[in-house]
């Protein structure tokens, strides 16, 4: 059951802003040699290029990069459109960039006037209310073939934590990723714990100053193939849980 209502009035602070990436963002600017997925590999109608999520905890900052190609007309009908999900609550979104790409031409997608900003609203028959929004961005005039590319940052952590720290990320799509990289600027002074769900390989570790940065960076990622019958509550796709709790009696005490 899904509730959709635009947003205006009182409502006007979920609208996003458009500045450049902020200065801490590490550019992805190396990529594998190009490779076409076919038709049952891409089995939503897209390859995805580049995943690149960055997280800076220090500064409650979430930075997303996507390139991802359009293999047929399945992928130009449902992928075209883009949707940023966030709580304008205590979050803010922040667009950078959104282009097309084809052939040689970089086409300029980046419109504020045609954004649209709705609330889904995924729980309401269990009468759950979230207050999240999605920014919505219909790509025009897109063709198989074409490759879109865009940017985002989401600024503020949910304070229910009491600034404390908890993350997750999958490891793999449904689809094949060209490079997929997940990096995490930590402040050296917190203490982090985390575990792989499903084959993951270890981060690198690097030392800055007070920040300790880890980083998983993967090359041509395989798409997971999805079985029949699987029972719901088995996960099949792959995933690295992060935390600063230590152990469950943290999470109770905290609770």
């Amino acid at each position: 059951m899904f509730f959709f209502s635009s947003l205006s009035g009182a409502e006007q602070g979920s609208s996003p802003s458009f500045e450049p990436q902020p200065a801490w963002v590490q550019q992805a600017d190396s990529f594998p040699p190009p490779k076409r997925a076919s038709t049952n590999e891409a089995a939503e109608g897209i390859y995805f290029v580049l995943v690149d999520d960055q997280v800076n905890v220090g500064s409650e900052q979430k930075f997303h990069r996507v390139i991802k190609d359009f293999v047929n007309e399945n992928g130009v009908q449902n992928e075209a459109r883009l949707t940023l999900n966030f709580d304008p609550s205590y979050q803010r979104l922040i667009i950078h960039e959104i282009k097309l790409h084809r052939g040689t031409n970089s086409l300029d997608r980046l419109q504020p006037g045609k954004i649209k900003i709705i609330q889904q609203e995924r729980q309401l028959e269990r009468h759950i209310y979230n207050g999240t929004v999605s920014a919505v961005v219909f790509l025009e005039d897109v063709r198989v073939g074409d490759r879109a590319d865009y940017s985002y940052t989401i600024q503020g952590f949910n304070p229910i934590l009491a600034g404390r720290h908890a993350d997750s990320f999958s490891t793999q799509y449904g689809t094949p990723i060209g490079r997929k990289r997940f990096r995490l600027l930590w402040p050296a002074k917190r203490s982090l714990k985390f575990q792989s769900h499903g084959p993951a390989q270890q981060p690198e570790i690097h030392q800055n100053g007070e920040t300790t940065e880890y980083v998983w960076d993967q090359s041509d990622v395989p798409a997971v193939l999805r079985e029949d019958e699987v029972p719901a509550w088995f996960d099949e796709f792959p995933w690295v849980q992060i935390s600063e709790f230590a152990a469950w009696k943290e999470v109770t005490d905290w609770a």
